[in-house]
């Protein structure tokens, strides 16, 4: 029941500002060239749909970001985690990360095209990157923020190694990287969404520019809208999981 109290909270504002979008066109209120009434849109999406065309855009999209995420991800935990364990190869790598952080991924976007060609593996190498540094800093400032106290007492228990990551580190580092989970998937969308954008014949980015490029604007806000509920549900599902594999969060 309570669930269900949350989701109408989450989907109200979302509808009524649909209803009101739809009767302020229907007043006239709105010009219809450049915001199409949602009945409309609603229509340009049924196409997309049964044409198979959305689809096949929107898993192209989420098979690319969700492979570069998981090729930066698994790296990137493990050299956070290794820079918040070992104080020397943080003050090595940690300027690096810091840097990297704060330069736009799109930047390195024509670097790769470059070494590697206008292809998938260059859009999926520039969302990896993004996921690496996202979770490698995520990473450090979890172990870092590990109570000495806790890590003292396991010690004085006996707890050493692995031991001591499974039963202090890791339990306590669980919020942190879900933190930089849910940070990292998001920026990956962005990146993979905006690279399809430069230089992409599929995917929803491509989409959405050739729909602009075309003036196609009810298929333009059926794919920006898509993109927006995308990203929602990306959310949730990771929140979903959190409650589940972190209970004691609060």
């Amino acid at each position: 029941m309570k669930h269900g109290r949350n989701l109408a909270w989450k989907l109200g504002v979302p509808a009524t500002l649909l209803v009101i979008w739809q009767i302020c066109a229907m007043a006239g209120w709105l010009h219809p060239m450049f915001f199409p009434p949602p009945a409309a849109i609603w229509r340009a999406g049924m196409q997309m749909v049964r044409s198979g065309e959305l689809a096949l855009n929107l898993w192209t999209t989420l098979t690319r970001a969700f492979l570069g995420f998981a090729v930066g991800a698994v790296p990137g935990v493990a050299l956070g985690v290794w820079m918040g364990r070992a104080p020397k190869i943080r003050l090595a790598f940690e300027p690096f990360f810091a840097s990297l952080n704060s330069t736009p991924r799109l930047v390195l976007f024509p670097v790769f095209m470059v070494l590697l060609g206008i292809n998938d593996t260059a859009r999926v190498l520039l969302v990896a990157v993004g996921s690496l540094t996202i979770l490698a800093m995520h990473s450090l400032d979890a172990v870092r923020s590990v109570a000495p106290g806790y890590v003292e007492l396991a010690v004085n228990y006996g707890y050493r190694g692995w031991g001591l990551f499974r039963e202090v580190y890791f339990p306590a580092c669980m919020p942190r990287l879900f933190t930089g989970f849910r940070t990292a998937i998001g920026r990956a969308l962005v990146v993979e969404i905006s690279a399809e954008l430069l230089s992409s014949t599929n995917g929803m980015g491509s989409t959405i520019w050739l729909a602009w490029q075309t003036f196609s604007i009810d298929r333009l806000y059926v794919a920006v809208l898509i993109v927006a509920m995308l990203g929602s549900a990306v959310h949730e599902s990771l929140l979903f999981l959190e409650r589940r594999a972190v209970p004691w969060k609060a």
